[in-house]
C-alpha cells in the first residue's frame, strides 16, 4: 500500500491515490500506429490482475474530481473474465 501522485492525459489530473497490491505507473499506454490519435509518450497504469486497486479521495470542493451538470466523463475498464454464473 503506498500514496502516489499521478498525471493523466489532457486536461491534467493530479490528485493522490492510494493504491493496494501491485500497482505500476508509466507503463506504456495505446500508441500510434494501432491507436491513432494517442501520443507516442501515452502512458497507462499497470494492474497485477489480482487484488490491486488505485482508490481515489475526492479532496474537497472545486477539486479536478467535481463535475457539473453536462460534463464529459470517460471511464474505462478491462476486465478478465473467467467465469460467468
Amino acid at each position: 500500500t503506498g500514496l502516489n501522485a499521478q498525471s493523466f492525459a489532457d486536461p491534467v489530473l493530479t490528485v493522490a491515490g492510494k493504491t493496494t497490491g501491485s500497482v505500476s505507473f508509466g507503463a506504456e499506454g495505446p500508441r500510434p500506429a494501432s491507436y491513432p490519435g494517442f501520443s507516442e509518450a501515452n502512458q497507462a497504469v499497470k494492474f497485477d490482475g489480482k487484488s490491486s486497486s488505485l482508490r481515489y479521495t475526492d479532496p474537497g470542493e472545486r477539486s479536478p474530481l467535481d463535475f457539473e451538470n453536462g460534463d464529459a466523463l470517460t471511464l474505462e475498464a478491462w476486465v478478465n473474465v473467467t467465469k460467468l454464473g
